[in-house]
């Protein structure tokens, strides 16, 4: 996404919201994996009123360990494996959107 898509995102009434984590920057490094563990329960309240989640990073092990975290969230709620299994597929093909170089 560009500058412009941002600020049109947040400048309308969009229930969108924007964490930043930062693996280069500063002593600690943040990963994004880091930040769903941190605010898993807000991240799953979004997730069940519709969210599609939005991730930009390197295309070395944080596609994979994102997606990690994300069932691991729903893993902590979901109990039912097939319910599991469904919402991740659903979360793979239509919420989780990756950017990765």
């Amino acid at each position: 996404m560009y500058e412009k898509d941002w600020e049109e995102l947040f400048s309308n009434d969009h229930d969108a919201v924007l964490k930043l984590a930062f693996s280069r920057d500063g002593k600690q490094k943040e990963y994004v994996q880091h930040k769903i563990a941190l605010f898993s329960d807000e991240i799953w309240d979004a997730l069940t009123r519709g969210a599609v989640i939005y991730v930009a990073g390197s295309a070395g092990a944080m596609p994979r360990a994102v997606e990690e975290a994300f069932i691991k969230v729903a893993a902590e709620r979901i109990r039912d494996p097939r319910s599991l299994e469904q919402w991740t597929h659903e979360l793979k093909t239509k919420r989780l959107r990756v950017e990765s170089w």
